[in-house]
C-alpha cells in the first residue's frame, strides 16, 4: 500500500488535476519511474493527494550513460568508477545527479551501498565510497537518468 507524505494511506481515487507550464521547452522525465515525457512546454497530470511527483528537466536529451571500472573488487579495497553522461547532438552535459548502486555476484542489489552522486559537466572521474565491502565480487552499477532505461552495466 502506498503511503502519503503524511504517512497515511493514499486514496487513489482522490486525485487533483494540474498542469505545469514551463517558460521554455525542456526534455522531461519522471525522476522516480524514469518515464520519459519528451520535449515539453506543459506537464499535465492528475496527482494523488499526498504523493509527490518529481520531474527532471534538461535543455538537452541524454543519449547515454557510461560506467568504467575494474572487473572485480577485493574485499576492503576502495572501488574507483568513472561515470559519464552523454548529451544528444552537440549539447554539452551540465550537472547531473546519478543514483549508483552495486549488485553482488549473485546479481542481487546491495542497497546499503547505494548513493546519489553529482557528476559535474556530466562526468565523475573517481568515486571510492565502498571502502569496507563485506562481500567479494562485482556485478553491475545501474544509474537511472533520462531517458528511461538509461542505466549502464558495469563491468
Amino acid at each position: 500500500m502506498a503511503r502519503s507524505i503524511t504517512r497515511g494511506p493514499v486514496n487513489r481515487q482522490d486525485r487533483l488535476a494540474c498542469t505545469v507550464t514551463l517558460p521554455t521547452p525542456q526534455f522531461a522525465c519522471e525522476a522516480r519511474s524514469g518515464r520519459a515525457l519528451g520535449k515539453v512546454v506543459r506537464i499535465g497530470d492528475a496527482l494523488e493527494r499526498g504523493v509527490a511527483r518529481v520531474c527532471v528537466l534538461l535543455p538537452y536529451a541524454v543519449s547515454k550513460v557510461t560506467v568504467v571500472g575494474p572487473a572485480a573488487v577485493r574485499r576492503g579495497q576502495p572501488l574507483a568508477l568513472r561515470l559519464s553522461v552523454l548529451a544528444a547532438g552537440k549539447a554539452r552535459p551540465g550537472t547531473h545527479v546519478l543514483h549508483v548502486s552495486l549488485a553482488g555476484p549473485d546479481g542481487r542489489e546491495w542497497s546499503y551501498y547505494a548513493q546519489n552522486v553529482v557528476a559535474q559537466e556530466g562526468r565523475l572521474r573517481r568515486l571510492s565510497p565502498w571502502r569496507s565491502m563485506t562481500q567479494p565480487g562485482g556485478g553491475r552499477s545501474p544509474q537511472r537518468t533520462c531517458p528511461p532505461g538509461s542505466w549502464a552495466p558495469w563491468p
